[in-house]
């Protein structure tokens, strides 16, 4: 695929675009891998980098769960269509280290992405909108196996699979479940979510939503991302029972929360969602941080039933669009900052414009 056009096919059907669920919008599964007897990526020669991906997609090219594969040479992207992508696809840590004869193997679905000489060898990646985990973690672990028969992985028996990051030794597999939870995050606020999943296997934190913007502590657009935080003894199956369990419940506790809200009076919420609702139809100018906290609101006031006019997929699909990446990529072009702000809220505008409040008549 021509690297000047490539994003035009990839804005056809977004990965993100049919979210099963209002809660839980994605699970991002992650496996690191690294050929035996060469260097980590950024320690390779060039003959090194270039043998390590002849090798790996020699490898594909002979598997079967690719279908209609796209492969592109990362050296003949842009910065902005390096960051398009990572926001596109979630593609983990590597994408915008520039080292030598890195590239990525897309499939037809979108949701499967094979990473080469990122931070590691092979980085193995799926995403998935259906909180199918079974399914999802027998798609990536067919993969690995497949690739295995014809790629000789650097392992250890004490140590298990051998990675560039030590934390990451061991099963070399990162679990992301990213859940959407404003109504437990804005009536819990004295109350810290790790207290409320009480497991110390599982890591709490923001989800990054630029590789170009600051990443703070604060849960921007109230997005929370459970992480496995051990890798090394460990088994898959566990790691992935503990994950899922943790998420689960504070599913379940965001729902008891939204059936209280939904039955109570909670001025304070409806104002939120109405002081939203004016900021992203009036605004001139729009930051990340601001839009994606609205955009939260709305969402919840559109699962409550106070937002009309728009679905929750099509404020999925606007939430993940109105990042910095896409926006430039639309644009066609290097924007300065207060111009993509104005395209973030000139997108936002457009996409509200049939969007009206109702609080059963009651404002």
């Amino acid at each position: 695929m021509n690297p000047s056009n490539f994003s035009e096919s990839f804005f056809t059907k977004p990965p993100w675009e049919n979210i099963h669920s209002t809660l839980w919008p994605a699970s991002l599964f992650t496996l690191r891998r690294n050929l035996k007897k060469y260097p980590f990526p950024h320690q390779q020669s060039e003959t090194e980098a270039r043998l390590v991906s002849e090798t790996i997609r020699q490898a594909c090219s002979r598997s079967h769960f690719l279908k209609d594969p796209i492969f592109l040479n990362l050296a003949e992207l842009t910065a902005i269509q390096k960051e398009f992508i990572y926001e596109h696809f979630f593609v983990p840590e590597g994408i915008v280290q520039d080292r030598l004869h890195q590239g990525l193997i897309f499939d037809a679905s979108g949701t499967f992405v094979i990473g080469i000489n990122l931070s590691n060898h092979l980085t193995l990646h799926k995403i998935d909108f259906t909180s199918s985990w079974h399914e999802a973690w027998g798609f990536l672990s067919q993969a690995d196996h497949e690739l295995s028969q014809h790629l000789d992985y650097a392992f250890c028996p004490k140590f298990g699979f051998l990675t560039s990051d030590l934390r990451h030794c061991g099963t070399g597999l990162t679990l992301n479940a990213s859940l959407h939870l404003p109504a437990l995050l804005q009536l819990e606020m004295a109350t810290k979510l790790e207290e409320l999943v009480k497991n110390e296997d599982i890591l709490i934190t923001p989800m990054q939503t630029s590789t170009a913007e600051h990443v703070s502590d604060i849960f921007e657009g109230d997005l929370v991302v459970l992480q496995n935080r051990f890798h090394l003894g460990v088994k898959e199956d566990s790691l992935l029972h503990h994950l899922y369990n943790a998420a689960t419940q504070l599913v379940n506790l965001e729902k008891s929360h939204r059936i209280q809200i939904k039955a109570g009076d909670f001025p304070e919420i409806k104002d939120a969602v109405s002081r939203s609702f004016g900021l992203l139809l009036h605004s001139y100018q729009l930051p990340t941080s601001e839009a994606f906290m609205a955009l939260s609101f709305l969402k919840l006031g559109a699962d409550l039933g106070w937002v009309k006019g728009i679905s929750d997929k099509e404020l999925n699909n606007l939430l993940f669009r109105c990042r910095r990446g896409h926006l430039l990529m639309q644009a066609s072009e290097e924007l300065p900052h207060d111009k993509i702000l104005h395209k973030r809220a000139s997108t936002i505008h457009s996409a509200l414009k049939d969007t009206s409040l109702t609080f059963d008549n009651d404002i």
